[in-house]
C-alpha cells in the first residue's frame, strides 16, 4: 500500500507542477483575479500544506525510531527503551493522522457546500484540491493502519527485516512528502501572486 500511496503523491507533484505552469500565464491570472471563489482555493492550498508538513514530520518521526531500534536489535543494547520509544511514535503518528483525518473531512465537507454554484469558473484548481484531499485521507489511512501493526516477539533477525522494510516504506513516503510539501508551497505562492 505505501508503494502505491508513493506512486500517488508523485502524480499528485507531477499535477500541480503542470497547474503551476498554467498559473504563471498573464491570461489565467487575469481571469483568476476577477474569481472571488479563488480565496477558498489558497486556503485549501495552506490547509493541505498544514497537513502535509504534518504528515511529513510524523513519517520521519517513525522512520528515525524503527532505524534506532533496528541498530539497538542489531548490537543488543538499549534494545527495550528503543521498542517503547518506537512504540511511542508509533502511537504519535496514528494520533497525528486521526487528526489531520479530521480536517481534511473538515475542508472536504465546508468544500463541498461552498463549490456548488461557483464551480464551472474553477473546475481544474477545485478538482486538484479535491484530488490532493483524497491522497492525504488515504495517508492518513495508511499511516493509521502502519502505526497499529503490533512488533511480534520474533527472532532479532525477522525483526529486522521487517522494521527494515517498514523503514525503507516510510523513506519513500517522506520523499514524497518533501515533494508535496514543496510543490503546495510553489502553488500557493503563484495563487497568491495571481490575486495581486
Amino acid at each position: 500500500m505505501a508503494d502505491t500511496l508513493c506512486l500517488a503523491l508523485e502524480k499528485l507533484v507531477d499535477v500541480y507542477s503542470i497547474a503551476g505552469e498554467q498559473l504563471l500565464q498573464p491570461q489565467v491570472q487575469r481571469v483568476l483575479r476577477n474569481q472571488r471563489c479563488m480565496d477558498g482555493e489558497f486556503e485549501a492550498c495552506i490547509e493541505l500544506l498544514d497537513v502535509c508538513a504534518a504528515a511529513r514530520e510524523a513519517v520521519s518521526s517513525l522512520r528515525l525510531h524503527a532505524q534506532d531500534l533496528r541498530s539497538a536489535l542489531r548490537t543488543k543494547r538499549y534494545v527495550s527503551t528503543a521498542i517503547l520509544a518506537y512504540h511511542r511514535a508509533r502511537r504519535a503518528v496514528r494520533e497525528e493522522a486521526t487528526r489531520f483525518s479530521k480536517t481534511l473531512k473538515q475542508l472536504e465537507r465546508k468544500r463541498g457546500g461552498a463549490l456548488g454554484e461557483q464551480r464551472e469558473a474553477f473546475v481544474a484548481a477545485a478538482g486538484l484540491t479535491e484530488a490532493a484531499i483524497g491522497v492525504f485521507l488515504c495517508l492518513s489511512s495508511v499511516l493509521t493502519s502502519q502505526a497499529q501493526e503490533k512488533t511480534k516477539r520474533e527472532e532479532t533477525v525477522e525483526l529486522q527485516r521487517q522494521l527494515h522494510r517498514t523503514e525503507k516504506e516510510l523513506y519513500g513516503l517522506e520523499a514524497g512528502l518533501e515533494s508535496a510539501f514543496r510543490v503546495l508551497i510553489r502553488h500557493s505562492v503563484l495563487l497568491l501572486n495571481a490575486f495581486s
